[in-house]
């Protein structure tokens, strides 16, 4: 992949007055009321996704336990819906059967309205997800401070069979403390990652990104800030458009708040291409 990085952008944060909206929280088939008036409201039930007891499956009224009888703790969900709406959703958890946290992800399918039973992708926390038109869906989390990735393929309906891992694929990155990743895919399935990487010693982080074009992923991670150039204080959040690969090229945004000039939002921009 070719990448090119360019127009360094300062941004300053901006106050904005928002627009009262509406929300509305739609029951499903089997919500009930024990209000029989004209103007009751009735209640939403919601769907338990993470139930890890033996033979039950995902939606399930019973607790959330083993078969040792021992509480599952479920942490750090995050979720994400298509244009189509169909979903991805990814936690961790702490099953007995194994030490440390895993990660556990659950696809929507809008056709039947149902999550599937979780899936281990394996050791890990802090999942972040995201899914293309197709229905393909995408999961990074870090492990170990290092930054995993993993593949659900719609039309297989299965998961890559072992995680990528983005941020060790390149001798510059493989001793550092990789963490915060930020994730981004398009409807064509390119898909971009951003983390921080802390080197040895080192307390102030640098970025990298890798991104995938629908097959691969980068061969190597990209640095987008210099070591010790920048005072980064935050996570880097990054973005990208809705453009094919081909002719492409994909274009995106990557931010990050930087203290060196009290507090600013930089923004660079950064574009894929075969």
């Amino acid at each position: 992949m070719i990448w090119r990085m360019k127009s360094l952008l300062v941004a300053l944060f901006c106050s904005h007055t928002l627009l009262a909206t509406t929300v509305t929280i739609v029951p499903t088939n089997s919500a009930t009321s024990t209000d029989t008036s004209s103007t009751a409201t009735p209640t939403p039930s919601a769907t338990i996704i993470s139930n890890q007891t033996a033979g039950s499956a995902p939606g399930g009224t019973t607790s959330i336990t083993n078969t040792s009888g021992n509480t599952i703790n479920n942490v750090y969900p995050d979720l994400y819906l298509n244009a189509t709406g169909n979903g991805i959703a990814a936690w961790a958890c702490t099953p007995t059967t194994t030490a440390g946290y895993q990660v556990l992800a659950s696809v929507y399918n809008v056709t039947t309205a149902t999550w599937s039973a979780p899936t281990n992708l394996g050791a890990g926390s802090a999942p972040v997800v995201s899914m293309d038109g197709a229905g393909n869906a995408f999961v990074v989390w870090v492990d170990n401070f290092q930054i995993f990735v993993n593949i659900y393929t719609a039309a297989t309906a299965s998961w890559g069979t072992s995680a990528t891992e983005l941020s060790t694929t390149s001798t510059g990155t493989s001793g550092n403390s990789n963490t915060y990743p930020s994730l981004s895919v398009n409807s064509n399935g390119v898909a971009a990652v951003a983390w921080l990487a802390y080197a040895d010693g080192s307390t102030i982080p640098t970025i990298y990104m890798s991104a995938y074009d629908g097959t691969n992923w980068s061969s190597a991670p990209v640095l987008v800030t210099p070591s010790g150039s920048l005072d980064i204080v935050s996570p880097p959040v990054i973005s990208i458009d809705n453009i094919a690969l081909a002719p492409g090229p994909v274009t995106g945004q990557l931010t990050w708040l930087d203290a060196t000039e009290a507090g600013i939002v930089f923004a660079v921009q950064v574009q894929i291409s075969d």
